[in-house]
């Protein structure tokens, strides 16, 4: 392979130029594509977890006390939750038209009746926002749901 060299009266010109169109992306570029970028090519992997969790503000402890005042006690184990069923308090949920539901390994795909109706609704949301964007019919993964304190 033969390699191309600039001459030496014109390096300097053409390390000026490169630089030029360099400053000139960085100005032209929006920022939110110039971290699509960055990410593109970093070798870092990234936790969009914590990021999602900080801008939410997702606090387990609310959860827990919401549950508490619903009458919903903690369940020791996987008969806990069968338990539970069984009684009425939670409600087994499958993949629907909004969504879809992962093997789950540490938790159950049960919920309560409330919280069944606010996954229907957050995926009913989430079709309306994207289907104008061109990905209509796509669904979104619910990977976690109840949990037991064992799990934890």
């Amino acid at each position: 392979m033969k390699r191309i060299r600039v001459r030496k009266e014109y390096r300097f010109k053409f390390w000026i130029f490169i630089f030029i169109i360099l400053s000139l992306c960085f100005i032209f570029i929006p920022r939110s594509n110039r971290a699509m970028m960055t990410s593109f090519f970093s070798k870092r992997c990234i936790s969009d977890q914590q990021v999602y969790s900080r801008r939410l503000k997702d606090r387990v402890v609310d959860y827990s006390s919401f549950a508490k005042l619903s009458g919903i006690e903690k369940c020791a184990d996987g008969g806990d939750i069968t338990r539970k069923v069984l009684s009425g308090q939670l409600f087994p949920v499958s993949s629907g038209r909004y969504y879809k539901v992962e093997d789950m390994t540490h938790s159950y795909p049960y919920l309560t009746r409330d919280a069944k109706i606010l996954l229907n609704e957050i995926g009913r949301r989430f079709d309306d926002k994207i289907s104008g964007e061109g990905f209509k019919g796509s669904r979104f993964l619910v990977t976690s749901m109840t949990r037991t304190s064992e799990k934890l």
